[in-house]
């Protein structure tokens, strides 16, 4: 019994990890292909509230050295919890353990919301939320700023037309891409003209066949597997 306990905490942690990735949705025809790598990215409860706030950000946020250190304790306490062990009810079959254990993680996650809302003031806890949503998706808007549901509600845009709106931000990204990658290759030529034959050889010799880096090897392959980046 203990063994089964111990595979359903893993399977249950697993499932509220996937939580990030993946949204459940019965209209599997309206949805994009994994192909396409189109999707909306449901946060979990976990995600919507880690943050790290540094000085630059309490600084920001206008934070008092207490509220400082009593996030930084309430932050403490909210991972232990998160890391501890959840009594589960052996009565229970596996499928409604496991969401005992989401719906328990889930109240862990709103009582520490509700505890950061004690120690913050109105705007400082708006302005937390802007910061937090910058740091997961950027500053500039691009395709993936539209992966959020939170901002989607926000300004009113359909699951269906933000999908739109990311293969839209992914053809102008390939054609931003391919006007960089020509002016980087007139760039190298207006710099090598600047050289003699030989020089130019010299140079080629000293630097050797290009190497591939893995970001790059990653973002090829995954060109190569149909996967459009936005």
């Amino acid at each position: 019994m203990q063994q089964q306990s111990s595979f359903i905490a893993i399977a249950a942690a697993l499932l509220f990890a996937l939580q990030a990735f993946c949204q459940e949705d019965n209209e599997t025809e309206s949805r994009p292909s994994v192909r396409e790598n189109f999707r909306i990215i449901e946060q979990s409860p976990r995600q919507q509230l880690s943050f790290r706030i540094d000085r630059v950000m309490a600084e920001e946020l206008g934070l008092l050295d207490t509220q400082l250190e009593e996030i930084r304790q309430l932050q403490g306490e909210f991972l232990e919890l998160v890391h501890s062990e959840i009594a589960v009810p052996e009565e229970l079959d596996q499928e409604k353990q496991i969401e005992f254990v989401k719906e328990n993680r889930q109240k862990m996650f709103d009582d520490f919301s509700n505890a950061l809302d004690e120690i913050l003031l109105p705007a400082q806890r708006e302005r937390l939320e802007e910061i937090r949503l910058q740091k997961m998706i950027g500053t500039k808007v691009t395709g993936r700023t539209f992966t959020n549901p939170q901002i989607l509600a926000a300004i009113g845009i359909s699951h269906e037309d933000a999908i739109n709106i990311q293969r839209r931000a992914a053809e102008i990204r390939k054609t931003l891409d391919e006007k960089i990658a020509k002016m980087e290759k007139e760039a190298e030529e207006e710099l090598l003209a600047e050289l003699s034959d030989k020089q130019r050889e010299a140079l080629k010799q000293v630097i050797g066949s290009r190497y591939e880096t893995a970001h790059e090897r990653r973002m090829r392959k995954m060109e190569e597997d149909g996967f459009d980046q936005f």
